[in-house]
């Protein structure tokens, strides 16, 4: 009974040692041998919760074989500060929050790992990523939160996607690099929301890849971040809501693919005094108050878009050391239809402004306290009825607004409004020539009824490659036209002048002849009748040449007779027809042409 009760005792005291070792590996599933994780060679893939708070664990080495390492894993070793990859890796995956609350310093990712999730979230200590050679596809969420010591990343070229607040908490990041190899540059494509905002320290982000298409809302927002730079070839085409907003850049230089700004994109930035756009820029919105207390200098709006929403340009007046805004220009043929209310408010710098054509809308206060704006122009637009809003010129310089008719101007003083004439293109008067040379005469373009009638086919693909022959061609065709009208409006017209005048003339004698007979018979006992005078010169001078002469002759036969004529004696009278006929023998003026 006594030998019973002392094995009894040895049994239990046994027991409880196990239990103990136990409780103390309770998260190591395998052996923890001079600080560092016994993995066996042909383990594959380190299960959930492997080395979970496993006591006494400093270092960790992952063989070639290992493929996945799973969530939590090696979570919660305060202990642990190295971790590193046989050359060779296999690992394309770690799980999330794989190797939180650790101390790692440094950690150099292997070219295999495609995913990584929030493994390394919360190691504060954490000085070093490495991720340029790792074959990542995402950056995720909160990937790096809590992450406060690391200075430096880079990111791989195989990286697609950065998430919403992927480096969220980097309180120490200065600089993003983006990796390349040789001339393959990345496919990044989206920067998420938040991405890189409230990060105090960062200032340089590199040179992204032309492939970026979005930079989301808010992705750099308080951030002093001072240049963003982008490939002539980039494709961005789209910046949101408070993207760059109070950050410290001091120039941006848009690529022409970008189409959208979001609101408070470029808002509240003191250092912003460049923001170039060029022409051929498809930009077709932007956002309200997407330039707002930023002092930029020069503005270019493109063609393509159609509203400049309310507040987009304001300013403060507080801002009076900045140089602010000085000049606006809108790009030939801009299609743009309204400025929005407060949209240039307190803008106290540019002194002139020329409205687009297609503009209807001009809201409240647009240019109120734009103090040194003298003259407002709207380019002539007939069709147009534009409405100016209330105070929209308030407390400005401006001495007249040149408006088109038909507009109105909401409470503008009105010995301000200046109404210009607006002609439509099609009636725009040709210009005087300078040579003193009358205008050439165009000719009249072909309709599709004389096709048969042009000299050659204008449908005829086989045209194409004589461009000199046709250019030819047309010359000698104006000229031939020219001769051809100058044939019909000065040479018929004296030639018919001169026979109308010949017909005139030999009636004239013929009559005489009949009054002499008359004046040597007396056998009528009437006096003989009076001849008739001929016609006055500008008669047959300003003929039409599209009278026929038989018509120009009954007019001649129906002139009336000139008394003052037939008194003359018949000598006299000859010579007055003889230098009628002489003097209309003069070649024409252009004054004699109708």
């Amino acid at each position: 009974m006594t030998n019973l009760t002392v094995l009894q005792v040895l049994t239990v005291i046994c027991l409880l040692a196990a239990l103990q070792v136990s409780l103390v590996n309770a998260g190591c599933e395998f052996s923890v041998v001079n600080g560092e994780a016994n993995i066996p060679s042909g383990v594959t893939e380190i299960s959930l919760n492997a080395f979970n708070n496993c006591s006494g664990l400093t270092t960790v080495h992952i063989h070639a074989g290992i493929t996945t390492i799973q969530s939590q894993a090696f979570m919660n070793n305060p202990g642990l500060v190295s971790l590193t990859f046989d050359s060779g890796s296999k690992c394309d995956y770690i799980g999330a929050l794989a190797f939180s609350n650790t101390a790692l310093k440094t950690v150099i990712l292997p070219a295999s790992l495609i995913e990584m999730s929030t493994a390394f979230q919360n190691i504060n200590t954490l000085a070093t990523l490495q991720m340029n050679q790792a074959s990542l596809a995402a950056i995720r969420e909160d990937a790096f939160l809590g992450c406060i010591s690391i200075t430096h990343l880079s990111i791989g070229i195989t990286v697609k996607t950065i998430e919403d607040y992927a480096f969220r908490g980097l309180a120490s990041l200065r600089t993003i690099a983006f990796a390349t190899d040789g001339d393959n540059e990345g496919i990044l494509e989206t920067i998420g929301v938040g991405s890189f905002a409230d990060l105090p320290q960062l200032t340089d982000f590199g040179y992204p890849p032309s492939t970026l298409v979005s930079i989301g809302q808010k992705a750099f927002q308080n951030t002093p971040l001072e240049y963003f730079n982008f490939a002539q070839s980039s494709a961005l085409s789209s910046i949101g809501a408070n993207a760059f907003q109070a950050t410290q850049l001091k120039a941006f230089y848009c690529p022409n693919s970008l189409e959208t700004i979001g609101n408070y994109a470029f808002s509240n930035i003191a250092t912003l005094t460049v923001f170039e756009l060029k022409a051929g820029s498809i930009l077709a919105s932007v956002g309200t108050n997407a330039f707002e207390f930023s002092p930029i200098q020069h503005i270019f709006i493109p063609k393509l878009l159609t509203t400049i929403q309310d507040f987009t340009f304001q300013s403060t007046l507080s801002s009076n050391q900045l140089k602010g805004l000085q000049s606006i220009t809108f790009e030939t043929g801009s299609l743009l239809t309204s400025i929005g209310d407060y949209a240039f408010l307190k803008q106290d710098k540019f002194e002139t402004i020329v409205i687009p054509p297609k503009v209807s809308t001009i809201g409240i206060q647009a240019f109120y306290d734009c103090e040194e704006l003298t003259t407002m122009t709207f380019a002539a637009h007939c069709a147009t009825e534009v409405q100016i809003g209330f105070n929209a010129i308030a407390n400005t310089d401006i001495q007249s607004i040149s408006l088109p008719p038909g507009a109105s101007c909401a409470n503008c003083d009105q010995e301000l409004v200046v109404l210009e004439p607006c002609l439509p293109p099609t009636l725009a008067p040709t210009p005087v020539p300078t040579t003193g040379q009358p205008p050439t005469v165009p000719a009249p373009a072909p309709t599709d009824d004389n096709d048969d009638k042009l000299p050659f086919n204008t449908n005829d693909e086989t045209t194409g490659g004589n461009g000199g022959a046709i250019g030819i061609g047309i010359g000698l065709g104006v000229l031939l036209i020219g001769a051809v009208v100058y044939y019909c409006m000065v040479i018929i017209p004296a030639k018919q002048c001169r026979a109308a005048e010949d017909i005139v003339e030999s009636k004239y004698e013929a009559e005489l002849k009949r009054s002499r007979g008359g004046e040597a018979g007396g056998g009528l006992g009437r006096s003989p009748a009076p001849a008739p005078a001929p016609a006055a010169k500008s008669s047959f001078v300003n003929v039409n040449p599209l009278h026929s002469q038989q018509q120009q002759q009954q007019q001649v036969a129906k002139a009336p007779s000139a008394p003052a004529a037939a008194a003359l004696p018949p000598k006299k009278k000859k010579e007055k027809a003889s230098k009628a006929s002489k003097a209309s023998k003069r070649p024409p003026t252009g004054s004699d042409i109708v």
